[in-house]
């Protein structure tokens, strides 16, 4: 049980590392199988889905001690879903984060949700606080859901 807990908390190192370090490829991977392994389908089968995988992913994110997580706050012309920050070194990579839920109604497809979700980080100018804070460093990600899949573009 111990293995499995140590392998389990290294996957969650290297996850945070390829997140903090831009590798969004790697990320995206790795979340997906951590989604797949911990969130049950009637978890993520209601109108609240984006809630339940914005606490999971933050839930996540607060072992990045080093940075400061920002979730929900108003920003520009609107609310950020999460922003993370270096707490120290203003020139390692800032992150904002918009994540989406496929909706059949609005975007048929996953490419039209992520592209949506990064143009809404542009269109609500969600950098403004994080630029005026001194940070130019700056990866803009989507990152969208359909039931326990994960799909994450920059």
């Amino acid at each position: 049980s111990w293995i499995n807990e140590s392998f389990r908390h290294d996957r969650l190192d290297v996850l945070l590392n390829s997140l903090i370090n831009g590798d969004i490829e790697l990320f995206e991977e790795l979340f997906s199988q951590f989604v797949l392994e911990t969130i049950s389908f009637y978890d993520v089968n209601t109108k609240n889905e984006e809630a339940v995988y914005h606490a999971f992913l933050l839930g996540i994110l607060v072992s990045l001690d080093d940075y400061e997580v920002i979730s929900n706050r108003e920003t520009g012309l609107g609310r950020v879903d999460i922003i993370l920050l270096h707490k120290k070194d203003k020139n390692r990579l800032a992150i904002i984060m918009e994540l989406k839920r496929i909706n059949k109604f609005r975007e048929k497809t996953k490419e039209e949700a992520l592209t949506n979700a990064l143009k809404q980080i542009e269109d609500k100018k969600y950098e403004t606080d994080v630029k005026k804070r001194g940070y130019n460093n700056i990866l803009k990600m989507g990152v969208v859901f359909d039931g326990k899949r994960v799909w994450v573009k920059e």
